[in-house]
């Protein structure tokens, strides 16, 4: 989600539920007001942002986005912090980040920053941070401690130079955070809250690229068994996604260098193997780093979470099924078989109307289900039968569709014009959480340019179609 700081000009500003001048009023930001927005549908006309704890939309044309801001250090203070998927003390937060850790800022204002921490991406409150400012954007390369790949545990000493016989600047202890500028030989330049110097390549992880890989001889063995995140690190480009572990194996799919996935095990050759389509596939260990924490979610709404966080801005087309064009049911279709939600239980087209199909037509063999949102919008469905839907739902609204309210993991539908149209379905997205009358979405090919990026609707917004319930149970 891209992010920008923003000053209110023109007077007070109007915060409204949806991105229109017909929105329920909720709130007038003052002028002068510094804020935090981000890009909102398919031009720049509204802004999101959180104004005293309320989230909702202003009129681009009376904020000015502000110079971007230097990316920053910043240590957390004061005890866990939690990470918020949006600027809002109401937002969920699925991970606290421990006292003492040093994150990467992006953006930045009196009440919130912007950061990524484990793979998530989100806002942690400014006041539970201490934000360094001078001379820290060249250490831009967050890596881990990890003091016991090499069995010695404890603590990983910083030094004034590259020099075991250099004096010590400070002790760093197992797990934390560091952020690194370069490497001299066998040391990387280092800073660690607000120390500077340099630490032993061989005790960060992720650091493979300076020539010690995470699996190396003399490290702890990594468990082969139970489900675990790894992120591609190819430092660019792509990692090919083979169909055996091996290089000769047949290739499958060019995985996205930093792209999260769940892995079943390591092989004693060092692959990491995944699954693509519901079937097994290999990646080279050479070019992964295993995620040590948070541990492989039990829910499947909560791994699609979890991975949707490091696909923000993300604009390929190529989702696994590598449909071209209108690809938000793509991208869809690729995050349920990334939570390894199982393939019979997932649309296998990259056509919104076709899915629907999916969801109406499957619904006894998938335990899925749709809930169209009007009758209107079933009446239409009904009739599209150029795009081979012919779905015979009848033309009225039953008891269960007139009482759903969605949740977190259903799949929403749109169609751009509204009702009116004898335009097919146009979009969907992934419903990331409810609160009130709004409906908190994750959606591919979004915006201008189109990118997977977050969003929200108001429950009553004419252009939902409805929604699709697939079967999350073990």
């Amino acid at each position: 989600m891209a992010t920008f700081n923003g000053k209110v000009t023109g007077g007070g500003l109007n915060l409204r539920q949806t991105a229109s001048t017909s929105g329920t009023w909720l709130a007038q930001i003052p002028n002068n007001t510094e804020i935090v927005v981000s890009e909102y549908c398919e031009d720049t006309a509204w802004y999101c942002t959180t104004y005293n704890g309320t989230s909702g939309f202003v009129m681009a044309q009376y904020v000015t986005l502000l110079s971007a801001v230097t990316q920053l250090l910043g240590t957390v203070t004061g005890g866990g912090l939690n990470l918020r998927l949006y600027p809002s003390t109401s937002a969920s937060s699925p991970i606290q980040i421990p006292n003492g850790t040093a994150l990467t800022v992006q953006t930045h204002n009196a009440t919130w920053s912007s950061t990524t921490y484990e793979g998530y991406s989100g806002f942690v409150m400014t006041q539970y941070l201490t934000i360094n400012s001078s001379g820290t954007s060249e250490y831009v390369i967050a890596a881990e401690v990890d003091t016991d790949k090499h069995g010695d545990g404890g603590y990983l000493n910083m030094r004034a130079s590259a020099s075991q016989d250099a004096t010590k600047v400070t002790t760093i202890p197992d797990g934390a955070t560091i952020y690194v500028k370069s490497l001299s030989g066998t040391w990387l330049a280092a800073k660690y809250g607000n120390y500077t110097g340099y630490v032993m390549a061989k005790f960060v992880m992720g650091t493979t690229a300076y020539g010690e890989s995470s699996t190396s001889s003399g490290g702890t063995t990594l468990p082969t068994s139970g489900l675990f995140y790894a992120k591609v690190t190819t430092r660019g480009g792509t990692l090919t996604m083979r169909k055996g572990a091996s290089t000769s194996s047949d290739t499958w799919y060019a995985v996205p260098n930093n792209r999260i996935v769940i892995c079943e095990e390591i092989t004693a050759s060092g692959w990491y193997k995944t699954r693509f389509k519901g079937q097994a596939a290999y990646l080279s260990g050479d070019y992964m780093t295993r995620l040590t924490t948070p541990t492989v979610h039990s829910s499947y709404v909560e791994r699609c979470k979890y991975l949707y966080t490091n696909e923000l801005g993300k604009t390929s087309a190529n989702y696994y099924d590598g449909a071209s064009g209108a690809w938000c049911q793509s991208f869809v279709n690729w995050l349920l078989r990334a939570a390894y939600v199982p393939s019979y239980r997932v649309p296998t087209t990259g056509g919104t109307g076709w899915a629907i199909a999916f969801f109406v037509k499957n619904t006894d063999n998938n335990g899925g289900h749709f809930y169209f949102k009007s009758a209107e919008h079933k009446k239409r469905i009904n009739c599209e039968t150029s795009y081979g839907y012919n779905l015979n739902v009848g033309n009225t609204l039953t008891a269960a569709e007139k009482a759903y309210v969605p949740t977190a993991g259903d799949l929403i539908y749109l169609r751009w014009s509204g009702v009116s149209s004898s335009i097919n379905v146009s979009h969907v997205g992934f419903v990331r959480s409810v609160s009130g009358n709004t409906v908190y979405t994750v959606e591919g090919n979004a915006g201008k340019p189109a990118c997977v990026r977050e969003r929200s609707y108001s429950l009553s917004d004419s252009r939902i179609v409805g929604y699709a319930k697939p079967n999350y149970s073990a």
